[in-house]
């Protein structure tokens, strides 16, 4: 074969692989365009990203799957929650000041122990917390410790919970909040709720009258035998 054939043969090969080449990368390029190649593509990242099992939204993104939110809803997971529960309408700052310290007393449902300033541990209905009374903002600040049945024994934060008696132009209230991480967040919040606003029901019998007086005659009237 002379030398310009051979050169002609080497030049077409080279052209066919470069031809194939392109060929190819448009062949990748146009398969890999496809939303679900690109979905498939998102869907091993979020797998190896996770270790378990992924879903997407239409924008690609992960959102929470169904088990793992139902857990860390129902089992473990964090809580959180935040109610207000007038207590005296038309209340004084002297009364304000009082709740502070009746909240004090008793600091959490089926306490104990009363707050104090410096904080001690106190037995509660749920197990153990340590609470504290801050009488400059007239609060009380409980925190679970183990073993109490919404303590996070996994570490980070646990349960925690603020009463804080505050007043405005309607009267003078209490505002419970309360957060962390921990087992039965769900259940947590609706102990939350149940205990401290049975709690707030008993202070505002004793600070407005005629709110006692009305659940009173509703009670009378209720329990009537006829």
């Amino acid at each position: 074969m002379s030398e310009y054939a051979q050169t002609r043969r080497s030049s077409g090969s080279e052209q066919a692989r470069q031809s194939s080449g392109r060929h190819s990368g448009a062949m990748s390029d146009v398969l890999n365009a496809r939303p679900a190649v690109q979905q498939t593509a998102q869907l091993k990242s979020a797998l190896n990203g996770s270790g378990g099992v992924a879903q997407l939204n239409g924008d690609g993104k992960k959102k929470e799957g169904l088990f793992s939110g139902l857990f860390s809803k129902y089992i473990y997971g964090p809580h959180s929650y935040d109610f207000t529960s007038m207590i005296k309408p038309g209340g004084s700052e002297e009364d304000k000041v009082a709740l502070g310290k009746d909240m004090a007393y008793r600091p959490a449902p089926m306490a104990f122990h009363s707050a104090t300033e410096e904080g001690q541990d106190t037995a509660m209905a749920g197990g153990l917390i340590n609470t504290m009374f801050n009488p400059v903002e007239s609060s009380v600040h409980n925190i679970t410790k183990a073993p109490h049945v919404f303590h996070n024994y996994f570490g980070g934060e646990g349960g925690w919970v603020k009463r804080q008696a505050l007043r405005d132009e309607e009267g003078v209230k209490v505002q419970t909040s309360g957060g962390g991480t921990g087992f039965f967040p769900q259940l947590n919040v609706l102990a939350g709720h149940m205990g401290f606003n049975t709690m707030n029901h008993k202070l505002r019998m004793n600070y407005d009258q005629e709110y006692a007086n009305e659940h009173y005659q509703d009670v009378m009237e209720k329990t009537a035998i006829l």
